[in-house]
């Protein structure tokens, strides 16, 4: 359909269709080039800094999918498979894998986020990539963190998730072969993965002080 419209004395018919492929091209272009920044910060990143930002991270796209509701979503079908597992379903749409330890925003998910998601929903995932931007921009991920207290339900339970023998001195070359494995073994499984993150950071986290809880024991 188009419509005439007048410009300069001559009648000038624009494509309403026509235009709407325009602005869906440019809002899609600054997508990808949203996209395309972060994913650079994120791939810049070392492996250390990543895996606090990982954690912190995915408490803010908890807080995303936990926060959304029926009105964010164009369909009411596909709002009942989101509620199914809202974080797993956040995290299979906004991410894909980029090596064994990091996972950055995927660039080719435009269409199906302006097909499933109301203008309140999309407005709600804007948030969320502007805070990703601004936690790694202002290091908000590398927080003073009391978990670093040895904890031995806690870190034995982490290695328990890794696979780590819990024995007199634990190593923490078997903790990282541990972790290099089950990420292996889990590649195509992201929520299992983001356990693995935790499990091997949490014990990364407590590790000083576990040394030292040894070496007070043997004295």
């Amino acid at each position: 359909m188009t419509q005439a419209k007048l410009a300069g004395g001559r009648r000038i018919r624009q494509n309403k269709r026509g235009s709407k492929t325009i602005v869906k091209n440019a809002a899609q272009n600054n997508y990808l080039s949203s996209v395309q920044t972060l994913n650079n910060k994120i791939i810049d990143m070392k492996d250390n800094d990543y895996l606090k930002f990982r954690d912190f991270s995915t408490k803010l796209v908890t807080a995303v999918a936990e926060g959304m509701r029926r009105d964010d979503f164009k369909d009411r079908k596909e709002f009942k498979v989101f509620k199914e597992n809202r974080i797993s379903y956040l995290y299979k749409l906004l991410f894909t894998p980029k090596d064994q330890i990091k996972i950055v925003i995927s660039g080719d998910n435009f269409t199906k986020i302006i097909k499933t998601f109301s203008e309140c929903g999309v407005e709600s995932l804007e948030r969320l990539m502007t805070n990703l931007y601004h936690c790694i921009n202002n290091r908000t991920y590398d927080q003073v963190d009391e978990a670093k207290e040895y904890n031995k339900e806690s870190f034995d339970e982490s290695c328990n998730i890794l696979g780590v023998e819990v024995k007199e001195k634990i190593l923490f070359s078997d903790v990282k072969k541990g972790y290099e494995d089950k990420l292996m073994e889990y590649i195509d499984e992201t929520e299992k993965k983001v356990e693995i993150n935790k499990a091997f950071m949490n014990i990364r986290n407590q590790y000083e002080n576990y040394l030292k809880t040894l070496e007070n024991n043997t004295v």
